[in-house]
């Protein structure tokens, strides 16, 4: 039997013949590539997080409910039964109250309390009032209180005065006849609702103590002005890599005027990047050097006694360390125990620390920490101003202390290399702050 050939089998072993594997180069940019989409997919789930914690807060807030501590309407929320008397003008003898006689007291019918949460049947009830204050109303003496003389008649139904402190309450004999009502009932007729904000209202000037960390990202830029060292450029990005970066630091704050503040204090950052080299095509030469007197004077004379085939591989982590002064003014915006503080300024540097290696112009590795044998002198001593900028959301967990969330970004005005360097290297700086405020008088 014949075996018949196929004319795709045979096209997919020509074609497979015919593969040949892709440069290293092309794996390393595709790694860096899926590195950076799931760094973003981290940085945008992790923003997102911070936004709907900040959403729940704000929608989580307690109310202020319209019923009492106990369950019941306050006072102030119900309908009198009758009209509250006017108060007599000065010099006016206050008309009679026409009140029933000390021996019918106890007959006096009421309506009905209704129970939690009902409305009053409307029902009448005996009402017994022991002790000497019926009898007081009883006499009809001139210049009973209308107030009183309301209570006695219609005890649950009054409109309770903001002003009816206790104090006054006894003076009226009314402090045992009315147990249910506290002061807070009777000031707002609203459930007690703790304060947590510091009142800036009444203290329009304050001083704020910040204590901060958190999370960086620093966005570093090469520019070449020459396009000779475009190349040059382009590699030195390629053999470093971010690594992590944090930041901390302190703030004190003078809040004037209720919603302005001028802000101050020390702030660093650290940034972390993996400098990597590889060299497949290294050959190490050892080379001793003699002197030899010929024809009556000595002559250096090379002599090659090793040579070496391989790759060069290094591997360092470079670091770099900013301490800087900030100076912002900011506007905050409270509404309740939360609001918004939008900040703007800059910063001066105090400290540039750095260590680590990089890619000379001849292409090979050289370390540019001070102090080291070979140092290569690339970066400045300071890092000069920077623009800073950051918008802070707070929450008050207590009339004196609040927790904040604070996005911030900066950037470096001037490069962070010498001027006779032939590349210009920019940064920004960007994070989020965690931190815990301390609000003093």
């Amino acid at each position: 039997m014949e075996r018949p050939n196929h004319i795709d089998d045979l096209l997919r072993r020509r074609i497979r013949q015919m593969e040949v594997p892709p440069p290293d180069f092309v794996w390393t940019n595709v790694e860096r590539t899926l590195r950076r989409r799931k760094r973003r997919f981290i940085v945008w789930l992790f923003a997102a997080g911070i936004a709907g914690a900040g959403i729940w807060s704000v929608w989580a807030r307690p109310g202020i409910s319209g019923q009492a501590e106990n369950g019941r309407t306050p006072p102030a929320q119900q309908a009198p039964a009758t009209a509250p008397r006017p108060a007599p003008s000065a010099g006016q003898t206050p008309p009679a109250i026409a009140v029933p006689s000390p021996t019918t007291r106890q007959d006096i019918q009421h309506p009905a309390p209704a129970p939690i949460g009902r409305k009053s049947t409307g029902e009448p009830v005996a009402v017994e009032y022991p002790g000497p204050y019926p009898n007081k109303l009883a006499a009809g003496e001139q210049g009973a209180n209308p107030l009183v003389a309301q209570l006695v008649a219609a005890p649950g139904q009054v409109d309770y005065p903001a002003d009816l402190l206790p104090g006054r309450l006894e003076e009226l004999g009314l402090s045992s006849r009315l147990p249910a009502l506290s002061p807070v009932a009777l000031a707002s007729g609203k459930k007690k609702n703790q304060k947590k904000c510091y009142d800036f209202h009444s203290n329009r000037q304050a001083w704020l103590f910040d204590v901060y960390a958190g999370p960086s990202a620093m966005h570093k830029r090469l520019d070449a002005p020459n396009p000779e060292f475009k190349d040059y450029a382009q590699e030195r990005l390629n053999t470093e890599k971010r690594a992590g970066a944090f930041h901390t630091g302190i703030r004190v704050s003078y809040l004037f005027a209720e919603n302005f503040i001028l802000r101050t204090g020390l702030h660093y950052d650290r940034f972390v990047e993996q400098f990597e080299f590889i060299d497949p095509n290294y050959i190490k030469y050892t080379v001793i050097i003699t002197q030899k007197l010929i024809n009556g004077q000595w002559i250096s004379v090379p002599d090659t006694v090793d040579i070496q085939y391989g790759s060069n591989y290094v591997k360092t982590y470079n670091r770099l360390a900013l301490l800087d002064i900030p100076l912002q003014a900011a506007l905050e915006l409270r509404s309740g125990p939360t609001g918004v503080s939008l900040n703007l300024g800059g910063s001066v540097n105090v400290l540039f620390q750095k260590s680590g290696s990089l890619l000379a112009l001849n292409g090979e590795p050289v370390t540019f920490t001070p102090g080291a044998q070979q140092q290569y002198d690339v970066f400045r001593p300071r890092v000069g101003l920077s623009l800073l900028g950051s918008i802070q959301w707070f929450y008050h967990i207590s009339p004196r202390i609040r927790v904040f969330a604070e996005p911030y970004y900066r950037h470096i005005l001037e490069p962070v290399t010498q001027p006779a360097y032939p590349l210009r290297q920019t940064h920004g700086i960007g994070g989020i702050r965690f931190g815990v405020t301390r609000i003093f008088d």
